[in-house]
């Protein structure tokens, strides 16, 4: 049982890492995500920029009219308040990846989002692949070796337990020996053996 427990113990701190650098790829990558989306919301702004003066070059020779004219101020406002909430957002994802890595220093990501062009495999693939790897599964391995022991040991003791002993004389002339077998079992006893039995059952179902 010790070495389950060792076994469940090395799973719990291998969970802990995994949970780390998920949560390290989850920030850097997220900073990435939103240091381009503040980008293209920036070359939006641009864009609706010069639309927003060409509509008030064309309201000043009579081809638009003031609605129009609105509109195009409208999008231009649109623009600007998306390019700064990306601008914020980005930020927000650096100093969150920043405060991760306790650095003092501004982080650049420099990794590039990407996407396989290739056809994943099937999802046995991956289930399989998780079996084998993910510290999850060893911990739950660990723990229902754990609560199987426990199972056996309660069941043993209302097994009946067999002592074989002996003793052999060698200190004199004439030596003499002994040997023989004592049983015990115990028929009565002060803990419900149902009751303990279903716990132990319960304990394996629940691993």
């Amino acid at each position: 049982m010790l070495n389950d427990r060792v076994e469940e113990s090395t799973a719990d701190a291998a969970l802990s890492q995994d949970e780390l650098y998920t949560t390290l790829n989850k920030r850097y990558f997220t900073a990435q995500l939103a240091i381009m989306g503040a980008y293209l919301r920036n070359e939006a702004l641009n864009a609706i920029g010069k639309t927003d003066h060409m509509a008030q070059r064309m309201l000043d020779v009579g081809l638009i009219s003031k609605i129009d004219r609105l509109e195009a101020q409208k999008a231009l406002a649109d623009a600007d308040y998306e390019a700064k909430k990306a601008q914020n957002d980005a930020q927000l994802a650096l100093t969150a990846l920043q405060s991760m890595l306790r650095t003092p220093y501004t982080i650049k990501p420099t990794t590039p989002l990407f996407m396989s062009s290739k056809p994943l495999p099937p999802l046995a693939y991956f289930q399989n692949l998780a079996k084998e790897h993910h510290p999850g599964f060893a911990k739950v391995a660990a723990k229902y070796q754990q609560a199987r022991q426990l199972y056996a040991l309660s069941e043993s003791t209302y097994k009946p337990s067999v002592t074989v002993f002996g003793r052999h004389e060698i200190t004199t002339h004439d030596p003499s020996w002994i040997a023989g077998v004592s049983a015990n079992w115990k028929l009565w006893g002060g803990i419900d053996r149902d009751a303990s039995n279903q716990a132990n059952l319960a304990r394996l179902q629940q691993a």
